[in-house]
């Protein structure tokens, strides 16, 4: 269906970044509403990361999607990246630069928040659905602790992942693989206002919060076959203190996708703090806590 609108498919950027993990860009161009073609991703670009406190520079290059189950982060598409991680340091602030051919100079600024602190992980509960029809289904519960401090935090992103080892013959040899999969957060027990993320976990709004010691609970589920490994899975859970482009831009198009198929819905504006294009350049600090999964 042509409206007959003009549209400027503008570069759009997102990166997250962390101290100590792969720092990945990901290009391509925007789409109107209405389209159903696939997303275009750009590949022939500069793409540079400096330390605007110490001038140091991380030059980044194309790679294409590997499989990777140790990093469950890194895209399933065409991105840049650099082979170098940047230090924790509160006090520093990272610019982005995109050079796209036939494009104004595209860049963001974004600083690393300062630590967070996540303990206490217990395991409550890890069984098996007793619903037949979900045969492979395991339900979780935990239990943990975090440390609120409005001068340190405000906006939290708590994440999940579940690990487990399996087997496989190739070509007589028995090899391993890990295996990382989201769980679904099918409730958080907590007093905290949090709004459900579209990628994973929950977002978390410490504006009102007060200093100190936090507990919360998570219901889980996953699809885990029990005899694909000897050693019990794992589950991480992982606290981010995030940015406040990182948080506005999460939450917006959480609740965006949560409604996208309502006509009569109210729009919701997708933030951007990219200059000359659109998308997000956010940072994060974390935490994390594992734990063994035993029936």
């Amino acid at each position: 269906m042509d409206l007959g609108v003009d549209f400027d498919p503008q570069v759009v950027v997102v990166s997250e970044i962390a101290p100590d993990r792969p720092l990945t860009v990901s290009l391509s161009y925007a789409q109107p509403i209405l389209s159903r073609e696939p997303i275009t991703y750009i590949e022939m670009a500069e793409v540079s990361l400096t330390n605007t406190m110490t001038e140091f520079q991380f030059p980044l290059l194309l790679e294409r999607p590997t499989k990777d189950t140790l990093n469950p982060n890194l895209p399933d598409h065409p991105y840049f990246l650099s082979e170098e991680t940047i230090t924790e340091n509160r006090q520093d602030a990272y610019e982005l630069s995109v050079e796209v051919p036939g494009e104004t100079t595209i860049t963001a600024v974004t600083d690393i928040p300062p630590p967070v602190s996540l303990n206490e992980l217990t395991l409550d509960r890890f069984v098996k659905n007793s619903d037949p029809r979900e045969e492979d289904i395991y339900n979780v519960e935990v239990s943990f602790n975090f440390d609120h401090n409005e001068f340190v935090g405000q906006d939290y992103h708590l994440v999940f992942y579940f690990r487990f080892l399996f087997f496989e013959a190739e070509n007589r040899d028995t090899v391993y693989f890990i295996r990382t999969q989201i769980p679904e957060l099918q409730k958080l027990n907590t007093s905290i206002p949090y709004s459900t993320d579209f990628e994973n976990g929950a977002l978390l709004q410490g504006k009102d919060l007060r200093n100190g010691q936090h507990q919360l609970s998570a219901e889980l589920a996953v699809d885990f076959t029990e005899d694909l490994s000897p050693f019990p899975p794992q589950l991480v859970v992982e606290l981010r203190n995030t940015s406040k482009d990182y948080s506005q831009y999460h939450l917006a198009l959480s609740r965006q996708l949560v409604q996208r198929d309502s006509i009569l819905s109210q729009a919701i504006v997708i933030p951007s703090n990219i200059e000359n294009g659109l998308g997000l350049f956010g940072g994060y600090n974390y935490d994390i806590e594992f734990i063994n999964l035993t029936n």
